[in-house]
């Protein structure tokens, strides 16, 4: 007979690891979990047992759903997993528009983890605004439940595509030279270019939830729905949690998809940005080679080798994958987290990178890396001892040639920071910083064109190409061509590794007004000058000139975090704000705005009330009139 239990709190925590593992539909049942945790005994299997029957009593057919959840009528179901529902609904007040109810299973309610992580979920997602995130109208609880109603994403999700491509590639008399091509994804271009494409816009959603410090941590296919249009939508976000946070839950159990965890994920660690990308990568291996990296069925052996094992590269598996995205690939996916992109905006500016056949700030792995993931894989077998203690004799050697690559990337960082400092407009620092550059490498044409430019100069020409390239598009752009301008520097950023000839080609659009093409080139350089305010501002201000106040909101949003007292910022991030249909957000920047410009911008806030009540939003008026009078201290 197994010990019973003298702390009560144990058994809670193995519940609540059991319903986690139930919700990532792991084929749990009671007496296999007590296999495992056999110092549960009698006890903790009765308690599974009974926790199996009310579920089952509370997961009926689809057919004996409820009509209706405090005010939202049931019109169907749209999916179910281990902890709750999604339904399909409608409010009483607005008929004919479909939403998407989530509501936590009664039987899942009595324990407090997963009404938390429940709760989480709703208050993660109530903070992200991007077209790539599903959003949140509203969290609370209605009859005893709790629920999340958001915007219902009709389409198909990411696994639904693998799997159909999985079963076309399975009547075909041999694999196909790129299995992609198989994938019923939306865009032009052939299976490659198009998942790409997918994975960049996922990646940019993601990045949008980085910024507001929640990670994911269960980017899988089954969490992309594609809307019909194409745009793909990142849902579930039941295990984000803030950045930072360790990833064992208290009893020790880890929760994500273990064939898609990142190694530090899967060892219970602090995780940050790259566990995301990690997953990022996880998904675009699957989708170029209709192949998961590790195919164990059994969860426990993928967490087993997600902990301890780097992946090989998807060349493995589709020999003919171009070379620039396998790069990509084996960047996002590296076992050791500091050789990962950093973050989700420079993955996804890469991926555009291959798309636009520009060059890649990733490079492929270098030889410390492949003898670290040789290392990794056979560090246990006792008939290669000696041959890696020869390799870790080479390993000396070989690292010279990494210390020219780090080398390499700390003169890159330099430059780049170089560059923020001249688009930021602090042209003093920029100058300095360029002279420093130029006296390390001198015929470094980047830097001897941001000093042109910083001097207000026309670059002295040499028979260098991208000099001549840059001379041109230069010339063109202060002549006022700016359509062979943009061209010009588009030739440039894809011979040239650098932020700079995307915001020229980004200040040539906005020149010649053309806004589209301005988003284009200054939302890839935020890949390479993420943490500049200025950068996030213009994009603000370009989202606002293509009409799309959402996507301004959120960009200047950022540019607010990163310069908190810089009222230019929250001056048009406001007016987005209400324009997007965020009033409480708008009404808080106006009283930020009127605390660090101590109300001198009151005119300029009093003539959009004006511009807003003109197009019939009096209450937003009157609204903004009263906190500008409340923070006068006038009636």
């Amino acid at each position: 007979m197994n010990r019973e239990w003298e702390d009560s709190d144990d058994l809670e925590l193995w519940i609540a690891e059991f319903i986690e593992r139930r919700e990532l539909d792991e084929k749990l049942t009671p007496e296999a979990f007590v296999e495992d945790h056999p110092d549960g005994g009698d006890r903790l299997l009765s308690a599974l047992r009974q926790l199996d029957s009310v579920e089952q009593m509370f997961m009926p057919s689809p057919g004996a759903l409820p009509a209706k959840i405090g005010p939202y009528r049931v019109l169907g179901e749209v999916g179910r997993g281990g902890m709750g529902q999604v339904l399909r609904v409608e409010h009483e007040k607005r008929p004919g528009t479909s939403l998407a109810l989530k509501v936590l299973h009664p039987f899942a309610q009595g324990n407090p983890r997963s009404f938390e992580r429940f709760e989480r979920e709703g208050e993660a997602l109530a903070r992200l605004r991007h077209p790539g995130l599903v959003r949140v109208l509203r969290t609370g609880v209605v009859d005893h439940t709790p629920f999340i109603a958001m915007d219902l994403v009709d389409g198909t999700n990411l696994a639904e595509v693998i799997s159909s491509a999985r079963e076309r590639a399975r009547q075909l008399p041999e694999r196909p030279r790129f299995p992609a091509d198989l994938l019923e994804l939306p865009g032009h271009g052939d299976g490659n270019e198009r998942a790409a494409r997918v994975v960049a816009r996922i990646a940019r959603a993601v990045a949008a939830a980085h910024r507001e410090g929640v990670l994911h941590r269960d980017l899988k296919p089954r969490n992309v729905m594609l809307r019909a249009d194409g745009q793909p939508v990142l849902i579930d976000f039941g295990l984000g949690r803030m950045e930072g946070t360790p990833t064992l839950t208290g009893s020790g159990d880890m929760i994500g998809t273990p064939h898609y965890m990142a190694p530090e994920q899967a060892r219970g660690e602090r995780m940050d940005q790259r566990a995301d990308v990690f997953g990022l990568g996880v998904v675009l291996y699957e989708l170029l080679t209709l192949t998961l990296p590790r195919q164990e069925e059994e969860p426990l052996a993928a967490l087993n080798r997600a902990r301890s094992e780097p992946l090989f590269s998807p060349r493995r598996i589709v020999p003919a994958l171009p070379r620039a995205l396998t790069t990509i690939v084996c960047r996002a996916t590296t076992h050791v987290r500091k050789w990962r992109f950093a973050n989700a905006e420079v993955f996804a500016a890469d991926l555009e990178a291959y798309l636009e056949g520009a060059s890649l700030m990733a490079r492929g792995p270098g030889p410390r890396e492949h003898l670290t993931n040789f290392w990794l894989r056979h560090r246990w077998s006792s008939t290669i001892g000696s041959l890696l203690l020869v390799m870790a004799v080479i390993v000396t050697f070989l690292a010279l040639r990494e210390d020219e690559d780090a080398a390499q990337r700390r003169f890159w960082e330099a430059r780049h920071k170089a560059v923020s400092m001249w688009f930021s407009g602090d042209n003093a620092a920029a100058h300095a910083a360029t002279q420093r550059l130029l006296a390390e490498r001198p015929n470094d044409p980047n830097s001897r064109f941001l000093l042109a430019l910083l001097e207000d100069r026309i670059p002295v020409p040499t028979d260098e190409p991208i000099v001549q390239v840059w001379v041109k598009a230069e010339t063109d752009r202060r002549a006022g061509r700016y359509a062979e301008a943009m061209q010009g520097f588009h030739v440039a950023m894809n011979i040239h590794h650098s932020p700079l000839p995307l915001l020229m080609m980004g200040k040539a659009a906005m020149d010649g007004d053309n806004p589209e093409r301005a988003e284009w080139a200054y939302s890839r350089a935020t890949g390479y000058l993420m943490k500049t305010a200025r950068l996030h501002q213009t994009l603000g201000v370009v989202y606002r000139r293509l009409e799309q106040p959402l996507d301004s909101a959120v960009a200047l949003k950022t540019a607010c975090e990163l310069e908190p007292d810089n009222p230019d910022n929250w001056l048009l991030r406001y007016e987005a704000e209400y324009l997007s249909g965020a009033r409480d957000s708008g009404k808080r920047c106006v009283e930020r705005l009127l605390q660090l410009t101590q109300r001198q911008h009151v005119d300029a806030i009093a003539e959009f009330a004006k511009q807003r009540a003109a197009a019939g939003h009096v209450a937003e008026a009157e609204e903004l009139l009263q906190v500008i009078h409340s923070e006068q201290g006038t009636p």
